[in-house]
């Protein structure tokens, strides 16, 4: 990867970021479970990159996001057995 791919991979995900925090903040109402969930969704982001079409990074990062969070908000709900 370019020094040039590598600063335009890095403003990408500086703007996508505080959207992402505020979505999974929407869903978790925790922050730093928010803030958790992005980090995740932006590493795998990074090792999946070479897999994702250019044109749908933003709709796969907000998929990702929201995916994790409502597996939080699962592994949250107690269990009634």
């Amino acid at each position: 990867m370019t020094p040039r791919a590598q600063t335009d991979i890095g403003l990408f995900l500086s703007d996508q970021r505080r959207r992402l925090v505020a979505l999974a903040s929407s869903i978790l109402n925790d922050s730093t479970e928010a803030l958790d969930v992005v980090q995740d969704a932006i590493l795998k982001y990074l090792q999946h990159k070479e897999t994702i079409a250019t044109q749908h990074d933003a709709a796969w990062l907000i998929r990702v996001v929201t995916n994790q969070s409502l597996d939080l908000l699962r592994k949250r709900r107690p269990r009634i057995n």
